[in-house]
């Protein structure tokens, strides 16, 4: 009975800060982001806000996932020591970052691509070929949608290439026909 009280508040502790930790880590992104850049247009400083709120915003999503998970195995297995545990997960861990290699790719670029603000959410950008506005710029993949509608999935490691159309100066260049009486 003890351990189904403990259970039910690591969860309930576990879900506030899920969800009221999440606006909190949004809030802090949002003052850090506009302490710095300072100068910079304001929608600019809009995109960056999206894009580095929502990749905070995981990560810390992932992190209370992960204690909350931990501390409902040692409530329900007090005597055992997870020590050896995270030791073995440690070595398992390397083996599995050998095999999944694209993935930690993925993962690094595409927090070098959020740091050194190469574009935000909401950038007109061509990737790899793919011209389009970027809706999501995750850890792993980029997802932008091209002007005819199509969504292509571009993950983070592959990108070679970026064309920001929008950082920055932009130009339109068009012609316009008018008759001599206009």
């Amino acid at each position: 009975e003890k351990d189904g009280i403990a259970i039910v508040f690591i969860i309930l502790g576990a879900t506030l800060l899920y969800f009221f930790g999440s606006k909190i880590v949004e809030l802090l992104v949002s003052q850090i982001v506009k302490g710095k850049s300072r100068g910079q247009p304001r929608k600019d400083i809009e995109k960056r806000q999206q894009t580095l709120a929502s990749l905070s915003v995981s990560i810390w999503r992932i992190a209370v996932a992960a204690v909350a998970v931990l501390s409902i195995f040692k409530t329900l297995f007090p005597a055992l020591d997870l020590s050896p545990l995270f030791a073995g997960a440690g070595i398992v861990g390397i083996a599995v970052a050998f095999g999944s290699q694209a993935l930690v790719k993925d993962f690094l670029t595409g927090l070098f691509i959020v740091t050194d603000n190469q574009y935000r959410v909401g950038d007109v950008v061509e990737i790899n070929g793919a011209e389009g506005r970027v809706e999501r710029l995750g850890t792993r993949v980029t997802v932008i949608r091209d002007f005819e509608g199509n969504v292509h999935y571009i993950p983070n490691g592959s990108i070679i290439h970026v064309v920001n159309k929008t950082m920055g100066y932009s130009r339109v260049n068009f012609t316009l026909s008018l008759s001599t009486g206009t």
